[in-house]
């Protein structure tokens, strides 16, 4: 009798303990999966495009005499600043001075003809093809002497406008041919950048389009730079387009020739991004990111459309978006979340 009771107590405790697990079990299964989220939101994303560059000269010309001749002075020198208007260099006029002092006596003589005759003419008592041979002879010698003082005033090389000399290519007592290079005037008021575009890169830089140069030769100082000019002609080997930027904080540090690195600002544009982590791979390639609606996850399938700086860039997502951040490793759609 003592048997059978105690089975049945064994039995009843069995039940009841068999109906606590499964309480638990039923009550484990409820239970909410705690996660972290962010709300989407709208970012400023610039990007840039990035050219290797080199410093160049405002403006570059070559300077040469007209005529040849000895060069019998000479001041210039590479990397010498010059001023408006100063000599560079000159050459030996004695042979230029002769032909333009004969030049001005002949037209003295014709002058002083014309005005003898003159009187004669306003009486009436020369012929009138004397008179007109004499004005004539008159104006050749004009002409002549005005030939050769240009030729004198053209043996002096002188600055067109101040700025450095870059070559010098002649040297004191050398004989130089007509319009032979002296010297090449550099005008570095202004420094530009010259950058290489491929095509396919031309269409994205607008004029006025701001830019920033960095100048290794100065320490990887930055400055800022506006695209001034654009070209319409590509490099037949290259196929790229040359593109100037002005520089706008100029410094007397720069050089024409030291390459720099430009960043052309290409677009700007609001994109809403999410953090690498939050974005999944399922079956197909598709990607994905768990959605928080009134505490309950749903899969969104999203477009990847890049990376910036503040993270993936994404389609699919609306501003207001509850995106799940830690916790998405036991989540399934529909399950109800404890938001942390």
């Amino acid at each position: 009798m003592q048997r059978i009771v105690l089975c049945r107590v064994v039995f009843i405790i069995v039940i009841i303990l068999s109906g606590c697990s499964n309480k638990n079990e039923k009550s484990g299964s409820v239970s909410k999966i705690s996660v972290r989220t962010f709300e989407i939101s709208e970012t400023e994303n610039i990007s840039f495009l990035e050219y290797i560059g080199v410093l160049e000269e405002e403006q570059a010309v070559i300077l040469s005499f007209p005529l040849g001749g000895t060069v019998n002075f000479m001041q210039a020198s590479e990397g010498k600043y010059v001023k408006e208007g100063d000599i560079i260099a000159r050459l030996d006029v004695a042979n230029l001075q002769n032909i333009h002092n004969g030049a001005l006596a002949t037209l003295e003589q014709a002058q002083d003809a014309v005005q003898r005759l003159q009187m004669l003419y306003d009486n009436e008592a020369l012929p009138e093809i004397q008179y007109i041979e004499a004005k004539t002879k008159l104006e050749q010698a004009c002409a002549a002497e005005s030939i050769a003082a240009k030729n004198l005033n053209d043996a002096v090389l002188r600055a067109p406008f101040s700025g450095v000399i870059g070559l010098c290519s002649v040297e004191q007592g050398e004989n130089v041919l007509p319009n032979q290079m002296v010297v090449r005037l550099l005008r570095t008021d202004n420094i530009k950048v010259r950058i290489p575009v491929p095509e396919k890169e031309i269409s994205s830089i607008p004029v006025n389009a701001e830019a920033v140069v960095m100048v290794h030769a100065l320490d990887g100082s930055l400055f800022k730079g506006v695209v001034v000019e654009k070209g319409v002609v590509a490099d037949i080997i290259s196929h790229t387009y040359d593109v100037k930027i002005s520089i706008v904080d100029r410094d007397t540090g720069m050089l024409p020739g030291m390459v720099c690195k430009v960043f052309v600002r290409d677009t700007i544009s609001e994109e809403m991004t999410v953090p690498p982590k939050c974005v999944h791979l399922s079956d197909g390639d598709n990607k994905y990111v768990w959605i928080v609606e009134n505490n309950i996850v749903r899969k969104r399938t999203v477009d990847i459309g890049g990376f910036s700086g503040s993270g993936v860039v994404v389609r699919g997502l609306k501003v207001g978006d509850r995106i799940v951040t830690e916790g998405y490793q036991k989540l399934f759609d529909g399950a109800e979340v404890d938001v942390l």
